[in-house]
């Protein structure tokens, strides 16, 4: 299989570029007033969110400048540490977590949170990338093959769920079905699976109050002053934006309406500063990320590439349209970041990985069609003027001799004939 060592996907990165620029005014925009009161600083939230996008930046190119192939070198140790940083999340005296009230899904060290499943959810999409790659046509068989496979993903979802992070479990669920999908799995074994843990989840919602008090509010039954104030506050924050939008650092829903409006709930805010228009674009730009996405993983190089970039692909989609239908309400309300543009560092900084991993393999694809059949065409074109060239010079050779032959003959008869015209009688 022929190989094209090329620059990045240029649109992948512009795209991404372009997303990050929004997501840093508009988390000035949304922050500023709040930082303002409570900090007395209006710059404090975007000074922390550039230094994140700063060591974003860092490990975007350094993922970017190594090879994915060596990503197999260190992917189970990392995977197996972020499992251990799940299980030390839900220990109060090691994760540094004192309210017993809040979920437990991160590690506060001196006021530093870092959350360990979006580590999690990244070391999971390339070590099953790799396993898929070595067991091959084995994913098709179910008791050896996808159980065997699927084990960690099973014990990783069941540590979240304990946190509790329900939409992390719907989040890691949707990549790994639709990597198994695309790896060749049996379709069915896919819907027999997919249908236990919707079942399992939903006994988990229904058992437990603070889920079902979400699932209760999304279908209307919640206080709209108390449960469902966020989503409704969101969507007044949509609807005054009308088509154009109030303008950047206009927003009245970002003053103490809508709670913590610069991270989960940025699109809504986007929404009513810049209006339809302003949010149509910011979609535009993820479905342009995804389109590149998903154009790398069909012309990478291998299959491991190929799963590589579907999975971090899906990782970015699926984050994107979660957060999308929670802000317009089309989805209970849960704690999902918008990608490259909500304030937050640990997802930041893995999304940015992500990208990185996606860029450099975009620099090794497998030649397409179209090139190949270019290629072939180039190259029996030089062959046959070579071999025009050969036949020339054979043809040439052989006609030359009997020309020679003719000249000498010529010359000879030529000479002769001067000569008797020379010693002539006559003269």
């Amino acid at each position: 299989m022929k190989v094209q060592i090329q620059k990045p996907d240029t649109v992948l990165l512009v795209a991404t570029l372009v997303l990050l620029s929004i997501g840093i005014v508009m988390v000035f925009s949304a922050s500023c007033g709040i930082a303002s009161i409570q900090y007395n600083n209006p710059h404090l939230f975007l000074k922390f969110h550039l230094i994140r996008v700063a060591i974003g930046f860092i490990a975007m190119f350094l993922f970017y400048k190594l090879d994915y192939h060596y990503l197999k070198l260190g992917i189970n140790f990392v995977l197996i540490l972020g499992i251990i940083l799940l299980v030390i999340t839900l220990i109060p005296a090691l994760s540094g977590q004192t309210d017993p009230n809040r979920a437990k899904r991160w590690i506060i060290i001196h006021d530093i949170s870092f959350q360990p499943s979006e580590l999690v959810k990244l070391a999971l999409i390339i070590f099953l990338a790799f396993r898929i790659s070595e067991i091959k046509g084995k994913i098709k068989e179910f008791t050896t093959g996808l159980i065997p496979l699927l084990l960690p993903v099973a014990l990783i979802i069941t540590l979240i769920i304990r946190q509790p992070n329900y939409s992390e479990v719907i989040a890691i669920s949707f990549i790994v079905f639709f990597m198994i999908f695309i790896a060749g799995a049996d379709w069915k074994h896919i819907l027999a699976l997919g249908v236990i843990e919707v079942l399992l989840v939903a006994v988990i919602l229904v058992s437990r109050e603070y889920s079902l008090e979400r699932l209760t509010t999304f279908f209307g039954q919640g206080d709209p002053l108390n449960e469902a104030y966020q989503t409704n506050q969101s969507l007044i924050a949509l609807g005054s934006g009308s088509m154009f939008g109030v303008g950047i650092g206009n927003s009245w829903q970002k003053m103490f309406y809508l709670p913590v409006a610069h991270t989960d709930f940025l699109l809504a805010i986007i929404g009513e500063e810049l209006g339809f228009v302003g949010t149509m674009a910011v979609m535009v730009g993820f479905l342009v990320f995804c389109w590149r996405g998903i154009k790398i993983a069909l012309r990478a190089r291998d299959k491991l590439g190929f799963l590589i970039a579907n999975g971090i692909t899906a990782f970015i989609f699926v984050h994107f349209a979660i957060n999308v239908g929670v802000v317009t309400d089309l989805l209970p309300n849960t704690g999902i970041p918008l990608p490259f543009m909500s304030y937050g560092g640990t997802f930041l900084l893995f999304s940015m990985m992500g990208v990185g991993i996606l860029l450099n393999i975009s620099t090794q694809l497998q030649c397409s069609l179209n090139d190949d059949v270019e290629t072939a065409v180039q190259e029996k074109l030089v062959t046959q003027a070579r071999q025009l060239a050969l036949n020339r010079q054979k043809i040439s050779f052989q006609v030359s001799e009997p020309l020679q032959r003719r000249i000498k003959n010529n010359e000879i008869h030529n000479r002769r004939w001067r000569n008797r015209r020379t010693f002539s009688p006559s003269t």
